[in-house]
Formats: structure tokens, sequence, C-alpha cells
């Protein structure tokens, strides 16, 4: 019985990094067309400070990837920066919810 559970266990966490590799995936595969434009964006949809979109955009230059997976690391590089603790991980949520944000979602705000 704790055999049959934990296979079913290991299954299940496979099942997950394999939706996870599979988001990370896509994600490179949305490129990225006015960069300024979709920082702006993000910056005005989540309500940040003009320093933390100075921040990001120093970020992404220290490492330029050109899809919506550059940007979100951009986004948790920059999370670094932050004095608090809070705000730190409030960063790392919005790069989180980038990635998980839908394609169609993502290209408005590149094109918006």
């Amino acid at each position: 019985m704790i055999y049959l559970s934990i296979r079913r266990s290991i299954r299940e966490l496979f099942g997950k990094l394999g939706e996870i590799i599979q988001t990370l995936r896509e994600s490179s595969e949305i490129k990225v067309k006015n960069l300024q434009k979709l920082i702006s964006n993000v910056v005005e949809h989540y309500r940040l400070s003009e320093g933390q979109r100075d921040n990001i955009l120093m970020a992404f230059g220290a490492e330029p990837e050109y899809d919506k997976l550059g940007v979100a690391n951009a986004v948790t590089l920059a999370a670094r920066k932050e004095e608090s603790w809070e705000k730190s991980v409030e960063m790392e949520r919005i790069g989180g919810h980038l990635i998980a944000l839908p394609a169609e979602e993502f290209k408005a705000m590149d094109e918006a």
C-alpha cells in the first residue's frame, strides 16, 4: 500500500515538473516586440514605481532575452534591489505572474 502511494506521488511530481518545463519553454517562444512599451505597461499594470521600472530595465540589460521568460527573469532579478523583504517578494510574485499570464494577454501588453 505504501509503495503505491509513493509511486502515485512520484508520478504527480513528475507530471507537475513536466507542466512547469512546458510553461517555461512556451514562455521562451513568445518574443518581445517593443521592450520599452512592454515594461512601461507592466509597471503601470502592477503599479510599480519609476525606480522599480529602472531596476527592471537594468536587470534586463544584464541578461537580455527578448522573450516572455526574459522579461519575467528581469522582474525577479530586479526584486533583489528592493529595500524591504515584502517588496522583494511582491516583485518575485509579479515575475511568476508574468510567466503564468496567457500568451494573448502578454502580447497585448507588448502591443498596447
